[in-house]
């Protein structure tokens, strides 16, 4: 076998497609699903998106707090994080 037939792993994803988007949906198609196992700990999809979107509100409040604006689609954010469950 060659390394182009190993690797092919190309997958079509419907124009645009972001990574939230893609997660988004896969939520709406599998919440209960498992979406994380680290260390024998483990979140289901739904779960997941429940801790993103509290991460999300909280990046959303700071910024406004700081610099008295509205993040925009283009505002650039910078997160490092452990890896582990809790977000």
């Amino acid at each position: 076998m060659s390394y182009h037939e190993v690797n092919n792993t190309a997958v079509s994803f419907p124009t645009p497609a972001t990574i939230h988007r893609i997660f988004e949906q896969t939520v709406l198609q599998v919440p209960q699903a498992l979406a994380i196992n680290i260390n024998q700990q483990t979140l289901s999809y739904q779960d997941f998106n429940t801790k993103a979107n509290q991460l999300a509100h909280f990046i959303r409040q700071y910024y406004r707090s700081k610099f008295c604006c509205e993040l925009t689609a283009d505002t650039l954010i910078g997160i490092s994080l452990y890896k582990s469950i809790d977000l």
